[in-house]
C-alpha cells in the first residue's frame, strides 16, 4: 500500500473518531444543559468530590464539554486531548465507584439512567485510546473527510444503538 493511501486512511480514521466523539459528547452536553440539577445530583452520588465543589465541578464539566465539542470540529489538536482527558476522568470516577461496589449509581451519560459498570469504564478507556490515536491523523482531503464523516456516523449509530440496548437491558434487570 502506498504511503499516500495510508495517509488518507489515517485521515479518514481521524475524522471518523472525531465524528463519533461529537455525537457522544453532544449527547452528554445536551443532558447537562437540559437537566443541570439532575447532572449535579448524579455527580454528587459519585462521592468523589467534597459536597461544596459539586456545583462548580458540574459547571466546569459542562463548559469543558462545550469547548471540546468546538475543538473536535474546529481544532482537533485541542478537542481530541480534551476529550481523552474527560473520558479518562469519567472512567476514573466510575472505576472508583465500581471498586467500592457502588454500581447502582447512574453513569450520568444522559438519557435513560444506566448504572456504572466495568463495561462503561472499559468503553471510556477504548474511547481514550481512539482519541489519542486520532491525534496522529493529518489533514483530510474532501473525499477523506466525507468518508470519515460517513464512517463516524455509522459508528455513532452503532454506539447509540448499543447504548440504548444496554440501558434497556439494565432496566429489565431491575
Amino acid at each position: 500500500m502506498s504511503p499516500e493511501i495510508v495517509q488518507e486512511l489515517v485521515a479518514v480514521f481521524g475524522v471518523a473518531v472525531r465524528a463519533l466523539l461529537v455525537v457522544i459528547f453532544g449527547q452528554g452536553l445536551l443532558h447537562k444543559l437540559r437537566e443541570p440539577a439532575r447532572f449535579r445530583a448524579q455527580l454528587q452520588r459519585f462521592e468523589v468530590l467534597p459536597l461544596g465543589l459539586v456545583f462548580f465541578a458540574a459547571l466546569l464539566l459542562t463548559a469543558a464539554e462545550a469547548v471540546l465539542l468546538s475543538g473536535l470540529i474546529l481544532a482537533p489538536l485541542v478537542g481530541l486531548p480534551l476529550a481523552a482527558a474527560l473520558l479518562l476522568l469519567y472512567a476514573l470516577a466510575m472505576g472508583i465507584n465500581v471498586g467500592r461496589g457502588r454500581v447502582d449509581i447512574d453513569c450520568g451519560c444522559g438519557g435513560t439512567p444506566m448504572p456504572v459498570s466495568s463495561a462503561l469504564v472499559a468503553r471510556n478507556l477504548v474511547l481514550v485510546g481512539l482519541a489519542l490515536i486520532a491525534l496522529g491523523a493529518g489533514p483530510a482531503s474532501l473525499g477523506s473527510a466525507v468518508t470519515g464523516l460517513l464512517a463516524g456516523g455509522v459508528c455513532a449509530l452503532m454506539y447509540l444503538t448499543l447504548h440504548e440496548l444496554a440501558q434497556g437491558g439494565q432496566a429489565a434487570v431491575r
